[in-house]
């Protein structure tokens, strides 16, 4: 489970033209939310020159590129940018929340505007993000039942009660 956010490539984006934007997988290189492989070395050339450190996969047949951070990614399509934060303890944590701050920044240089599908908000911006993934991986965390440790005496109680059990049926069998 993660935290996503949309970049998209598009002026007059808004909760009317939203979804209709995120259908489309395959734009034309005219049509206004194609992000073009230069675009996506231009961005991620920035992201290097800012000092974001990541490992970065490319596609061989199409213009994709990932970007793998210590624990989140990247996701960059010829349609849209996604960033996808799972809900791991330690993308809370304010070097993690500064780093996305800092990718929203950079994406919002090359004229790309957010959408947050959580909360449906258009350029919520990296504060408004922040505050609500915190507050969902909060409440996941709390919602999340842990299984305590078994008790040792009582887990050795019922594998002995199996074993004389097992050893009963095995006699009842041998001695019919």
């Amino acid at each position: 489970m993660s935290y996503d956010v949309y970049f998209i490539n598009k002026e007059q984006l808004n909760r009317e033209n939203i979804y209709e934007v995120l259908e489309v997988n395959q734009p034309k290189k005219e049509d206004e939310i194609y992000i073009s492989k230069s675009l996506m070395e231009s961005i991620i050339t920035q992201m290097e020159s800012e000092g974001l450190s990541f490992e970065k996969t490319k596609s061989s047949e199409e213009d994709y590129f990932e970007l793998n951070f210590n624990s989140y990614q990247l996701s960059m399509f010829n349609s849209q940018i996604v960033l996808s934060i799972p809900y791991w303890h330690e993308n809370g944590e304010a070097k993690i929340m500064d780093e996305v701050e800092r990718i929203f920044r950079i994406l919002k240089k090359f004229g790309l505007k957010d959408f947050d599908p959580q909360t449906e908000e258009i350029n919520g911006g990296p504060s408004l993000i922040k505050h609500k993934f915190v507050e969902t991986k909060n409440r996941i965390n709390n919602n999340v039942i842990v299984p305590k440790k078994p008790n040792q005496r009582v887990l050795r109680r019922i594998i002995f009660i199996l074993i004389m059990i097992g050893i009963g049926f095995l006699l009842s069998i041998f001695l019919d």
